[in-house]
C-alpha cells in the first residue's frame, strides 16, 4: 500500500467559528481514520490548531502540525503567504500533494506537487456586494486562475459544481462531487422531551417551544430577516406560544437585523445566544417543533441534513441547492416572501400528522450524507493526484 506525505490546509477556515469548520474536523477526521498509511501535514495559524487539532491529534503518530507566522493572520496577508511563501514551505515538508480545504478562499500553485482544491461555494459570483473591493478584486479575478489550475477539484454538492463550470469555464468532468455527512452519532432522533430537558439545563438553553435555525447571524445572505417577520406574523395572527432559537456566531454587517429585532414588540422571543457546541445543536434540532433555513444561497447547508437527522420537520428556501439537499423532505418557500414562510411554519406547527410525516422524510432523507463516503470520495482524488506525480519521478 502506497503512502503518500499530504498537505492539509486549515487556514481561511473561519478556526471553528462557522460551517465550513465542522466540515474540517469532520473531513479531518475521516482521512486519519481511513488512511492510518498516509502521512498528514496541517498547516495553520494558531487559533486553526486550537479549534481542529489541539487535544485530538496531538499525539497521532502520522499528523504533523506546522503553525503559519501570526504575522500573516489577516486574510490579505494570509492569501499572500500561500502565494509567496507556501510553495517553498510544501515543497520542504516534501509533500506528495496538498489539499486546500478553502479553495474559494484561498489558492496557489506548487511547482512538482498536485494541488487539489475543495470549493464549498461560490458567494462571490452570486451575492454581488458581500464583500469589499479589494476582497472581491481578488475572488473574481485572481483566485479563479489558481483554481483553475489545480491538479484536483472536488466540489461540496452538484450545484457548487455546476456554479463552476458555468462561471470559471472548467470542464464539468474534471470536478468530482464530494457531498458532506452528517455526524450520524450525534444528530439522531431522540425523544423531545428527552432532548428539551437536556437543551434547557445548557447555557443559553431555553425550555419553551420553539423554532431552529443555525446559521451565523449574517446579513442579508442567512437571510434571517424573513425569518424574523415570519415569526412576528405567527405571533401577531395565531398567537404561537414559540420563541426563536437561532445559534450562530454574529459576523460584521448584520446591524440592520438587529434594529429590525430590537423594535419588535416579540424581541423578548426571540434568542441568540451566539456560538455553541455541536452537542447545543443536536439537542436543539431534536428538541424544536420546526426548523429552517431561510438562506438566500448555501454551497451545500449542512444544518439542513443535521436538522432532518434529529427528526426535525424544516422549512427550507426554495433554492437549487435545497432541491438537491432536502428534496421532498422539506416544506419550501420563496425567499422575499416572509408571509408564505410564516404559513408553512404554521402548516407545520398546527399539524401533528404533517410534522409526523416530514419527521420521516427527514430521517430518511438525511440518512444519504456520511462522512465516511465524503471522506473516502475526497481521498481518491487526492491519491490519484499524488500517484500520478510519484510515478512520474
Amino acid at each position: 500500500m502506497t503512502s503518500y506525505r499530504i498537505g492539509f490546509d486549515l487556514c481561511g477556515t473561519d478556526a471553528g467559528k462557522s460551517g465550513l469548520s465542522s466540515e474540517i474536523r469532520n473531513f479531518l477526521a475521516q482521512f486519519v481514520a481511513q488512511a492510518p498509511h498516509h502521512e498528514f501535514h496541517l498547516v495553520g495559524l494558531q487559533e486553526d490548531f486550537d479549534a481542529y487539532v489541539a487535544g485530538l491529534y496531538e499525539d497521532t503518530p502520522n499528523v504533523h502540525f506546522h503553525e503559519v507566522p501570526d504575522k500573516y493572520a489577516s486574510p490579505s496577508k494570509n492569501i499572500y503567504w500561500h502565494l509567496r511563501h507556501l510553495p517553498k514551505f510544501a515543497q520542504s515538508l516534501k509533500l506528495d500533494a496538498f489539499y486546500i480545504t478553502a479553495g474559494n478562499r484561498r489558492g496557489t500553485r506548487i511547482p512538482g506537487i498536485p494541488v487539489i482544491a475543495s470549493i464549498p461555494d461560490l458567494w462571490n459570483k452570486t451575492l454581488k456586494g458581500k464583500f469589499g473591493f479589494a476582497r472581491q478584486f481578488y475572488l473574481d479575478h485572481v483566485l479563479p486562475r489558481y483554481i483553475k489550475k489545480a491538479e484536483g477539484l472536488t466540489a461540496i454538492s452538484e450545484y457548487t459544481r455546476d456554479d463552476m463550470v458555468e462561471y470559471y469555464g472548467i470542464p464539468k468532468d474534471e470536478i468530482t462531487v464530494t457531498p458532506l455527512g452528517c455526524d450520524q452519532k450525534l444528530f439522531k432522533p431522540e425523544d423531545p422531551s428527552k432532548a428539551a430537558a437536556t437543551l434547557a439545563a445548557m447555557p443559553n438553553g431555553i425550555s419553551t417551544p420553539f423554532i431552529a435555525y443555525a446559521a451565523r447571524i449574517e446579513h442579508p445572505a442567512k437571510n434571517h430577516m424573513d425569518l424574523v417577520k415570519a415569526f412576528e406574523i405567527l405571533k401577531r395572527e395565531h398567537e404561537v406560544p414559540h420563541e426563536l432559537l437561532c445559534p450562530g456566531k454574529r459576523w460584521p454587517g448584520s446591524e440592520p437585523l438587529y434594529d429590525v429585532i430590537y423594535k419588535s414588540p416579540y424581541k423578548d422571543s426571540m434568542h441568540f445566544p451566539g456560538l455553541v457546541s455541536p452537542d447545543y445543536i443536536a439537542a436543539m434540532f431534536q428538541a424544536a417543533d420546526v426548523a429552517v433555513s431561510p438562506s438566500l444561497y448555501e454551497g451545500f447547508g449542512l444544518p439542513v441534513v443535521e436538522a432532518m437527522a434529529c427528526g426535525a420537520p424544516i422549512v427550507v428556501s426554495d433554492i437549487k441547492i435545497f432541491a438537491e439537499v432536502a428534496g421532498d423532505a422539506a416544506l419550501k418557500f420563496t425567499p422575499g416572501k416572509p408571509e408564505q414562510l410564516a404559513e408553512q411554519l404554521w402548516k407545520l406547527i398546527s399539524d401533528d400528522a404533517l410534522r409526523a410525516e416530514y419527521r420521516k422524510r427527514g430521517v430518511e432523507n438525511a440518512s444519504k450524507f456520511t462522512w465516511e463516503r465524503a471522506g473516502k470520495l475526497t481521498l481518491d482524488v487526492i491519491e490519484h493526484e499524488a500517484a500520478k506525480v510519484v510515478r512520474s519521478k
